[in-house]
């Protein structure tokens, strides 16, 4: 039975998403949300609404760029 148990971790740990498609995973959510912010820009007309909206997506990929620079641990 012990041998089972430390197979099964292995495999556990084997299956676990690596540190780097991790964060790429997250960097590619953020990308999203990005885009997603982007596509309310033609339903905009106001200035300080466009600039707002700007100013988000720009957030968003820098956080997605953050996390893509990330060192592993």
């Amino acid at each position: 039975m012990p041998g089972d148990v430390e197979c099964l971790d292995r495999a556990r740990r084997a299956r676990a998403p690596q540190p780097s498609s991790v964060r790429a995973a997250v960097a590619a959510a953020y990308v999203q949300r990005a885009e997603e912010a982007l596509s309310l820009l033609p339903t905009l007309s106001d200035l300080d609404e466009r600039a707002a909206v700007t100013r988000i997506v720009e957030t968003w990929l820098a956080l997605a760029e953050a996390e893509l620079r990330k060192s592993s641990p």
